[in-house]
């Protein structure tokens, strides 16, 4: 079992390249899927040398279908198409595994049948969604393409080689061929993040073209949302949002929306909120008098509530992480 003890011994080495500062929900259902997988092979090994223990590696592994596809819907998804949903659907999977595990045998049946048809479905669905979320979005750039194609022909590879052991023949390696197959997701699951973390997703323009042909201009709004911007500072609300801004502007939520499309050249709310953050990033971190200030402290001064977004937003818009901005900037003042 050499991959599944090389796949355990690498998690600390990738938990420390991960960067610093409050973690993004990409790290988060990575670490929650890497724990799910690792109590599992680790149960294989040692549950059943000491008992309670492999209770505890059980009751921890129980939910790695679930969380893969947590991890596939952040990998594959810009923030703004989070949604509390799934995570909530996970935890019904979650509590279903712990009825059907805690439940005595001579129990089964009646609703605790329903329970168990439940989990089945639930997990099922849940590796089809899995798969869905890769290949959903194939009118990308290139390498995009080939990053969904890659991680879906993975991840369909290892969910093949688990269904083939339980064939007839096959059935007596069933826990080898689980252990290999999930020892590789985890590695697979790794490389993708680390793939993700340093290509975040790109915005299509495609729609934010088209829809500002079709939708009409009006100036007044677009000049009173720019002084809401430049004058008033809103961006660096933290949770600012569209439904803040037209409050302010008392104009209704769909035309703040088209004016950002159609008069201002950006593709939604959040796009523009982070373009005037950045620049006040810039800003900021081309003081000499902020040169030691924590670059966590200037994400979150400009309005940014975690590391993670300021780091993608940062380098979507410059092309270089905040560290690399700030350190180039003072290498040419001090050639000057």
């Amino acid at each position: 079992m050499n991959i599944a003890r090389a796949s355990l011994g690498n998690l600390g080495t990738f938990w420390r390249s991960l960067p610093s500062g409050p973690a993004s929900p990409l790290a988060i259902y990575w670490a929650a899927f890497a724990l799910s997988v690792a109590a599992f092979v680790a149960e294989y090994f040692v549950g059943s040398h000491v008992l309670q223990l492999g209770v505890l590696l059980v009751l921890i592994s129980f939910v790695p279908c679930g969380l893969a596809w947590l991890l596939s819907r952040e990998l594959f998804r810009k923030e703004a198409e989070r949604k509390a949903w799934p995570a909530l659907v996970v935890g019904v999977l979650y509590l279903t595994c712990l009825i059907n595990y805690l439940a005595p045998e001579s129990h089964v049946g009646g609703m605790l049948g329903v329970v168990a048809s439940m989990k089945s479905l639930i997990g099922s669905a849940m590796l089809l969604m899995t798969f869905v979320e890769a290949i959903d979005g194939m009118n990308a750039s290139a390498s995009e393409r080939r990053f969904r194609l890659s991680f879906a022909g993975g991840y369909a590879g290892l969910v093949t080689v688990s269904l083939l052991a339980d064939q007839p023949g096959l059935d007596a390696w069933q826990d080898e061929f689980r252990i290999v197959a999930a020892s590789l997701a985890l590695m697979g699951a790794s490389l993708a993040v680390l793939y993700r973390r340093r290509n975040p997703l790109e915005v299509s323009k495609t729609r934010k073209t088209d829809r500002s042909r079709s939708v009409p201009c009006d100036p007044a709004l677009a000049a009173r949302l720019t002084t809401l911007l430049e004058v008033d500072r809103i961006y660096l609300e933290p949770n600012i949002k569209v439904a803040d801004a037209a409050l302010r502007l008392r104009t209704p939520d769909y035309k703040v929306s088209q004016c950002i499309v159609s008069d201002l050249g950006f593709a939604n709310f959040n796009q523009l909120i982070n373009s005037y953050r950045i620049q006040e990033a810039c800003d900021q971190l081309l003081q000499p008098d902020l040169a030691d200030q924590p670059i966590l402290s200037i994400a979150m001064d400009c309005g940014f509530g975690s590391i993670g977004p300021f780091n993608r937003a940062f380098k979507a818009h410059t092309g270089m992480t905040p560290s690399a901005y700030r350190r180039q900037t003072r290498i040419a003042e001090s050639v000057r």
